[in-house]
């Protein structure tokens, strides 16, 4: 079986996102066609003073997360660095599939720690394969020094990168994607040339002086990654939503600054291009279309949720939760009461920690009782449980209802109220 990953870097420049730019970033897919797995990896996001930003959303991050929420997906995890952002979705259906979810991060800036430069990281598992994606902003320049920097920053990252309790790095893992503004650039060619190539259509010329093409060879990290080839023009530097390369006093030489780079077996790509109806960075972003073989088979359930019936006058909402022999239990882990439509797992109407441990456990189930006195608003809910192992959700209930009325709301499944 094939899973099918749509990938992209894009260094947004401080821009928030036009309302037609989510469409754009997913490409036109029928639903069949729609990636199991969507990553968006940004560089220099302006968090300014937006409320959402300060809590944990940036703008691009919350308008890909409402984008991708009506074709049916789920945010599994999100991590940012001061502007470097990386977000993981995957399909709602697939959920329960996606375990091991851990992230990290590396600063590589200023006095060598500053988040400004350096990256995050993203691990999981799914069907049983691991997957590591590092989102990177490497530091810029085209000095001898700067490349030098450039080249220390991805030591640090890959040194330095563990996934916590996992105590993985990251070239352990089955599928790598290194990605980002890594701000290599066409080195012992002048402006002028690199212009005159492309107005030719001989990018061939300036792929061969492109610093990162001569890594991929010789690097002793970097050759372990493959990359498709480079059909498109350079991404960087244009004039903001202009066609036009920097038109500034500085007049910066065009470069592929921004790449996607994989190491897997099973691992095929299919599409690498520039998104070039994007104007509104001096970046195009780039896309990377990828299919990877996994087990057909999927893997047992970690656990099961069933939202029993309430009656009108006890307000506490019965679960019954089945726990496989396989899933490792802890206090932190817990239930949470969702709208249908939530983002990802912080997206909680109400929770409660389980505090139960396999002792508690009942021919490996247990009872819970959630207060729903707190739902002012009535609707349709779906319980889920967090398991603080996987940090994911590992279970969903079906749906139930719930209908605000005086003193309190009452419970019913979802089918009775049909």
């Amino acid at each position: 079986m094939d899973v099918r990953i749509r990938t992209i870097t894009f260094n947004v420049a401080d821009e928030n996102p036009p309302s037609d730019v989510p469409a754009a970033l997913l490409g036109e897919h029928t639903e069949e066609e729609l990636p199991d797995i969507f990553i968006l990896a940004m560089q220099e996001v302006n968090l300014g003073l937006q409320v959402g930003a300060l809590l944990f959303w940036d703008s691009w991050t919350s308008a890909m997360s409402e984008f991708l929420l009506k074709k049916g997906y789920y945010r599994i995890e999100s991590i940012r660095m001061q502007g470097i952002v990386l977000s993981v979705f995957g399909k709602r259906s697939l959920l329960p599939q996606f375990r091991d979810v851990r992230c990290d991060w590396i600063g590589t800036g200023q006095l060598g720690f500053w988040g400004n430069k350096g990256a995050v990281a993203i691990r999981l598992k799914l069907f049983g394969k691991t997957f590591a994606l590092i989102n990177s902003h490497l530091p810029h320049g085209t000095d001898t020094s700067q490349y030098k920097q450039r080249l220390l920053s991805i030591d640090k990252i890959f040194n330095c990168i563990k996934f916590a309790d996992l105590d993985k790095s990251i070239l352990d893992h089955d599928v790598v994607l290194f990605q980002g503004d890594l701000n290599f650039r066409i080195s012992n060619v002048t402006r002028e040339e690199v212009l005159q190539h492309l107005d030719a259509k001989e990018k061939s010329q300036c792929l061969k002086a492109d610093e990162l093409n001569s890594l991929l060879k010789s690097h002793s990290i970097i050759s372990q990654f493959s990359e498709n080839q480079i059909v498109f023009n350079p991404t960087y530097k244009y004039d903001k939503r202009s066609k036009n390369y920097d038109s500034s006093t500085k007049k910066r030489k065009p470069a592929w600054t921004d790449r996607i780079l994989y190491k897997s077996k099973d691992f095929e790509c299919h599409n690498y291009d520039e998104i070039n109806e994007v104007l509104v960075s001096d970046h195009r972003p780039v896309f990377a279309d990828f299919s990877v073989k996994v087990s057909s088979k999927k893997l047992p359930a970690l656990a099961t949720v069933i939202a029993k019936f309430n009656p009108s006058e006890n307000e506490d909402l019965k679960l019954n939760v089945t726990i496989s022999q396989d899933t490792f239990v802890k206090n932190q882990d817990w239930i949470g009461i969702f709208r249908p439509n939530f983002k990802d797992y912080r997206d909680w109407v109400s929770f409660q920690w389980t505090a139960f441990g396999k002792e508690s456990l009942k021919d490996g189930q247990v009872e819970l009782e959630l207060s729903v006195s707190d739902i002012i608003v009535g609707g349709e809910f779906v319980a889920g449980y967090f398991s603080s192992e996987h940090q994911n959700l590992i279970a969903l209930s079906e749906p139930f209802y719930v209908t605000s009325r005086n003193p309190g709301p009452t419970i019913s499944n979802a089918q009775s109220n049909s």
